[in-house]
């Protein structure tokens, strides 16, 4: 059922659910989303998959119950896991930039017909960043995983003076379409963007609309209206904000994926400005607006956030999405997440506890809850729009 989120969830276990509700009451598609992803969540909760966390032993209590302690655990799983074993396809763009996708290679050995994955990484994330989920997930789920690398990530040196930190919904494009024709026998493509992932997976929706290759999606851990959401983490957390600053300046400007924007000399005196405004950069958000430029909005951060802010486009998604969030997150804010979700087909869901991206379950804080709910809600959504009595046909 649902429930208001203007409060952060206070049971501890039973997430809180809030569906999204178009304007328009002739969006006939929209309303038979909304159905199915309502019967989707049903069927979730009753199967006690929105109970977070599963594995309730008190020595654990004090873990879940700690946003760092959380991240602290995810860190050690995932430098205690081997690589990740990927096959990498490099694409070239229009401009002639580079991205990638990295299939993992368990998942090469499905058959033609299984369904599709694409997993878009968190902020300067990659495969690797993600391994202690990935590894395994093909097995236990049947989906093949494709990791989405946007430019500059996953050691991509960049070719041109061309970047976007939250992905640009062209190279997006460009990467699923390459998946489709890879796979062309899969008729099911589901997508999971975890943090600034997620935002790279709502303005894709968003600006594709019913054209979107991607079928269903999940948004982990989402900021929403990025134009105040790194405002509200400098006032909540300005130490957290910090990390992250010098963490973006250190791998676009001074690391391997930043080379081409390190010799100032090689760009134009906008882009040299630019160049400067991000290296002086005190604060995410002015390090944000700073790099608009580098994104191909030369007018700067309106232009910006016009074009790549999730929430500009949000109304014009038009496939099931699950959106989520963790009451605790120290860097989507609370204050980020919506009273209101203002379209057909989603479903928010939020926990008390999760941290950022995190979301550690399991006897020895080896699995993510995060991932086996994206997982489940994909595949219950893959099933649903197979059967022709919930599909429409426009909504396809």
């Amino acid at each position: 059922h649902a429930r208001s989120m203007s409060e952060p969830a206070t049971d501890d276990h039973n997430a809180q659910v809030l569906f999204g509700q178009g304007d328009d009451e002739a969006d006939h598609p929209g309303i038979a989303r909304s159905s199915l992803v309502r019967s989707v969540i049903t069927k979730l909760q009753t199967n006690g998959d929105l109970v977070y966390p599963r594995h309730r032993h008190w020595l654990l209590s004090w873990i879940y119950s700690s946003p760092f302690l959380q991240l602290a655990a995810l860190k050690t799983q995932t430098v205690l896991c081997p690589q990740l074993e990927v096959h990498r396809d490099e694409l070239i763009t229009t401009d002639g930039g580079v991205v990638s996708i990295d299939w993992v290679d368990s998942s090469l050995e499905l058959p033609p017909n299984a369904p599709l994955l694409a997993v878009l990484p968190t902020l300067c994330g990659s495969a690797q960043t993600h391994r202690a989920w990935l590894r395994g997930l093909s097995a236990e789920t049947g989906f093949r995983v494709a990791v989405l690398n946007r430019r500059g990530h996953g050691g991509l040196t960049l070719r041109t003076p061309r970047f976007n930190v939250f992905g640009d919904p062209t190279d997006t494009r460009f990467q699923l379409e390459h998946i489709r024709q890879a796979f062309p026998e899969s008729t099911f493509l589901g997508a999971i963007g975890i943090s600034a992932g997620s935002a790279q997976v709502a303005t894709y929706l968003g600006t594709s609309g019913a054209d979107s290759l991607v079928d269903a999606a999940v948004c982990a851990c989402p900021a929403y209206d990025i134009s105040t959401a790194f405002g509200f983490l400098t006032m909540g957390s300005p130490r957290l904000d910090g990390l992250l600053l010098r963490s973006v300046q250190s791998h676009w400007l001074e690391g391997e994926s930043g080379c081409t924007l390190a010799n100032a000399a090689d760009l134009d005196p906008a882009a040299a400005e630019a160049l400067r405004q991000a290296r002086q950069a005190s604060t995410m958000e002015e390090f944000v607006e700073a790099h608009t430029y580098f994104a191909g909005c030369a007018d700067g951060a309106e232009q910006y956030y016009e074009e790549h802010n999730p929430m500009s486009h949000f109304q014009s998604i038009a496939k099931p999405v699950l959106l989520l969030n963790a009451g605790d997150d120290p860097v989507s804010l609370h204050a980020t997440i919506p009273t209101e979700v203002p379209v057909h087909g989603a479903a928010l869901v939020q926990t008390a506890f999760g941290s950022h991206a995190a979301f550690v379950d399991g006897v020895y804080l080896e699995r993510s809850w995060m991932m086996d709910v994206s997982t489940a809600f994909l595949k219950e959504c893959s099933l649903a729009l197979a059967a022709p009595s919930t599909t429409h046909p426009s909504d396809r």
